[in-house]
């Protein structure tokens, strides 16, 4: 049985409607126990895995409120399968871009778990976690109402980092095309079809991009991203409600095991997030610095 807390209302939901990507070579050691943690948006997600099947998964939706929740959630993940933190083999968590506060808040956590044992810990970003139920060619059922053929679509994820800006990445299948890094509404588009979208074409008879994430609407929306669709037509499905998920960590640990092996695991010493950018207090803490 899988439990997701929706709004703060847990539901039970049958394990059989939420079936992983069909895909052995993302397989994690199959008796092994991870939890995967997000914490880097709005909403707080927690689940307990093996490989890439899971076994609870909770959302909490009650805005950025994760240091009240995480802990309480994962205590809850835990009982409903009669199991304790001993029993954790393996922890999967979102270093960023996010919400700063957010971020400290799941690292801390997983550091204070992980480091009595020294279990491992896989690090994955955001962005990684919200293309990652989409970089195969199945689609984990519940993730979204989509199906994606024979061959992995060009997936691009973005966030919204506000006035046209985005944090963005690009992946197709296993492959990070283009790592998570902070760009504009215009350069992004460029990138994605003067670099991405021929190079994709080229290998690919029936080309598909996705485009998925908070920064979605903004980029698509965006005048000079219409102007260049018109003229390269391409199906293009757009994700923009896709939420960050425990399953999302899990299904991106799981990919970067697959590409990095033993490389895709840190200690709870060397686990650090990754923010981007600065902080809007460090930006004005150097600015009245400068000014001074």
């Amino acid at each position: 049985m899988m439990n997701v807390i929706e709004k703060g209302i847990l539901a039970p939901r049958q394990q059989a409607d939420v079936s992983p990507i069909a895909d052995a070579s993302l397989e994690l050691a199959a008796d092994k126990l991870g939890l995967a943690i997000d914490t880097t948006g709005a909403s707080c997600g927690v689940g307990l895995f093996r490989g890439t099947r899971p076994l609870v998964e909770i959302i909490i939706e009650r805005g950025r409120t994760h240091s009240a929740s995480l802990v309480p959630a994962i205590e809850q993940s835990l009982s409903l399968l009669d199991a304790a933190v001993a029993d954790i083999d393996y922890y999967m968590v979102t270093t960023g871009p996010g919400s700063f506060t957010g971020i400290r808040i799941g690292l801390a956590t997983v550091k204070g778990m992980a480091f009595p044992a020294g279990a491992p810990i896989i690090p994955v970003t955001s962005l990684a976690a919200l293309a990652a139920p989409f970089c195969a060619s199945s689609v984990a059922p519940g993730v979204a109402d989509i199906s994606l053929g024979a061959e992995p679509p060009l997936v691009v994820s973005q966030l919204d980092a506000r006035s046209e800006r985005l944090y963005a990445g690009a992946m197709l299948g296993h492959q990070c095309l283009v790592p998570p890094h902070a760009t504009h509404c215009r350069a992004w588009t460029e990138q994605i079809f003067d670099e991405l979208i021929p190079t994709y074409a080229a290998s690919t008879p029936a080309p598909r991009l996705i485009v998925v994430g908070s920064g979605s609407q903004t980029l698509v929306t965006h005048p000079y991203w219409q102007e260049r669709l018109s003229a390269q037509p391409l199906l293009v499905e757009y994700i923009p409600d896709q939420r960050l998920s425990a399953r999302g960590v899990a299904l991106a640990a799981s990919q970067a095991v697959a590409s990095y092996q033993q490389a895709a695991f840190v200690s709870p010493e060397a686990l650090t997030a990754f923010y981007i950018s600065k902080s809007q207090a460090e930006r004005l803490a150097e600015k009245s610095g400068h000014e001074n």
